[in-house]
């Protein structure tokens, strides 16, 4: 499927469903952003909203053959388009992310190295927010990283900061809009 028709189908399912808060798949350039952030090969891997598997087929590719991937997508339609990633690793939960995380263990999620987080942030009350980067902070195996991408404020900096100790913030403006990625490592 041409990369064209992949965003269409993208915007299209974006203005079906208000939870989804992007008009567009990542660019390359978000992915690349995302990619140079953590150390490689991963054991395990939460991603909170992974729409239609642009970062996930990437990050993929540095998870270890034995590793495991945990693709989290409450859009059916996104649900369907990463079913079709054939890849044993990968996992799909339709789900929201916010239970997920909360109830971890349910899932046989414990200790992943890298949770991502692709979520409309702005839409979620500030006491959801607090709550699902305080679970992500819980899971996280000791030295594993948050990152939250895909934002159009910094609106998340502050609580990362609060929660991490630190968090570290870029612009990436080559993408349909540019966006926000922020990351923090959780300590030893």
């Amino acid at each position: 499927m041409s990369e064209i028709r992949q965003r269409i189908i993208f915007f299209k399912t974006a203005l079906s469903d208000r939870n989804v808060a992007a008009l567009t798949m990542s660019s390359k350039y978000v992915v690349k952003n995302v990619l140079k952030r953590f150390s490689k090969p991963l054991e395990m891997v939460v991603e909170c909203g992974s729409g239609d598997g642009a970062v996930t087929r990437a990050v993929l590719e540095h998870v270890s053959p034995q590793g495991k991937f945990f693709a989290i997508e409450s859009n059916a339609g996104f649900v369907d388009a990463l079913k079709r990633i054939e890849d044993p690793r990968l996992k799909v939960l339709h789900a929201r992310a916010e239970q997920v995380l909360a109830h971890s263990d349910a899932y046989q999620i414990n200790c992943p190295d890298l949770i991502m987080a692709s979520l409309p942030f702005s839409f979620f009350d500030p006491a959801a927010r607090i709550k699902l980067v305080e679970d992500a902070y819980r899971i996280l195996s000791p030295g594993g990283m948050l990152i939250i991408f895909y934002q159009y404020s910094f609106l998340m900096r502050g609580i990362m900061r609060k929660i991490f100790g630190a968090a570290s913030l870029s612009c990436e403006l080559r993408n349909i809009p540019p966006c926000f990625i922020i990351s923090a490592r959780k300590g030893p």
